[in-house]
């Protein structure tokens, strides 16, 4: 049996639990409706990548085949989704299956609203077709705050979670058996290959008044891996196995990948952020930031001075013979962890060490050494946005790249 959806979401998203709360309803209630047999696996009636790939299986291929033969997908709308490279390229993939004579696409991308509508891209990007995730079957409550607010709010045994996956499940099965022989792509690219249906040919922004200049910000995180914090310190819980962008600054006290931190404060600001990992040629990598006019904020574990190849890039940054205008510092410390308090004094020795020329001059054009809440650090990632935006204008009038009266062009990837 072919599955008859693939659940394609954010990964962050699914640190508190409840999208796989989630998947776990819709499978029994789509086995149900569509008579699933008892003896089907879970995984063969929906694909969710928690539990689909097994141990030793090659996840690229494993997510390209189930791709390739799944009956609909079910995206989870988030900020984070559409800031997702792979969860692009896995909606491009699916999209591409879709496709008639005549350029209409068949309707069996099935998306459920996360969050708030309101905090998503507005528009949503092009290649994403306007599919209503509001009907009213789903329940005003979930029109207004999302699938994941009544998870955590109400809970799943809630009347109004209870409507709206019952709701949701009768119309991905009718969908499914309307067109129960979707065929497979032939030419389907791996999804390593596979090109970022969200990626902008503009920049979307939230609503309102356009600010002048940059419109874009590389946010790198200078913070490692769970396992290069081995040997380094004892309390390494907050940062991912996998990905920077999922350190989490403030765990316990927040569970907020600092990605989502980022996003969230950007947003306000106009900007379109991406997150990076520090690279040896971080220097570089601003310099030709700067060619575009664009922003770079370097956002530092206290921690991560005692890392090697970090505290290495952090000195090359430091050993630049330029000003960077378009560069700003800030570093963070989570003063509900014992382990950070205890050792902050001599951390913030050594960080000033490496980073001399930053303290008390214009090597950058913003720095803040002690961010202690999540407040604060979206508060300097929205004063370092606008100081550096009004230094790049104002370098940018001065070598005469544009005239006074007029923005900076928008900057678009």
């Amino acid at each position: 049996m072919k599955p008859l959806f693939f659940l394609s979401y954010f990964r962050a998203d699914a640190r508190s639990g409840n999208i796989e709360r989630f998947y776990k309803e819709l499978v029994t209630i789509v086995r149900s409706k569509a008579a699933v047999l008892d003896a089907v696996k879970d995984e063969d009636v929906g694909f969710f990548d928690q539990r689909g790939i097994k141990a030793g299986d090659s996840w690229p291929d494993v997510l390209s085949e189930q791709l390739n033969q799944c009956g609909t997908m079910v995206c989870l709308y988030s900020p984070g989704y559409f800031q997702s490279e792979f969860c692009g390229k896995e909606f491009g993939a699916f999209r591409s299956r879709l496709t008639q004579p005549g350029g209409k696409l068949l309707p069996l991308i099935l998306p459920v609203l996360w969050e708030r509508p309101d905090l998503l891209p507005d528009p949503l990007p092009g290649q994403v077709p306007a599919i209503q995730f509001k009907e009213e079957t789903f329940g005003q409550l979930y029109a207004d705050e999302g699938l994941d607010y009544l998870i955590r709010v109400k809970g799943d045994q809630s009347g109004e979670y209870q409507q709206f996956a019952k709701a949701f499940a009768q119309r991905l099965v009718k969908v499914a058996q309307a067109n129960p022989n979707l065929p497979p792509v032939a030419t389907l690219a791996s999804l390593e290959k596979a090109p970022n249906a969200f990626s902008p040919t503009v920049v979307f922004l939230p609503p309102g008044p356009k600010p002048v200049g940059p419109r874009k910000a590389l946010f790198v995180i200078v913070a490692g891996l769970s396992t290069q914090y081995e040997g380094v310190r004892n309390m390494r819980g907050c940062y991912d196995p996998e990905d920077v962008g999922f350190w989490r600054p403030f765990d316990p006290d927040m569970d907020k990948a600092v990605s989502m931190m980022c996003l969230d404060a950007a947003q306000p600001e106009h900007v379109f952020p991406d997150v990076l990992p520090p690279t040896p040629d971080l220097v570089e990598m601003i310099r030709e930031a700067d060619k575009t006019n664009r922003i770079v904020i370097l956002l530092v574990d206290g921690w991560s001075v005692r890392i090697k190849s970090f505290k290495q890039i952090l000195e090359a940054y430091n050993a630049a013979p330029e000003a960077f205008v378009n560069c700003g510092i800030l570093i963070t410390w989570n003063e509900k962890d014992p382990e950070t308090m205890c050792q902050q004094s001599t951390l913030l020795s050594e960080l000033g060490q490496t980073l001399s020329r930053c303290v008390g001059s214009n090597q950058c054009s913003y720095f803040e050494h002690d961010i202690r809440s999540p407040g604060k650090l979206e508060e300097h990632i929205r004063s370092a946005i606008a100081e550096i935006r009004k230094r790049l204008i104002r370098k940018n009038l001065v070598l005469g790249r544009v005239r006074s009266d007029r923005t900076l062009p928008l900057i678009s990837s």
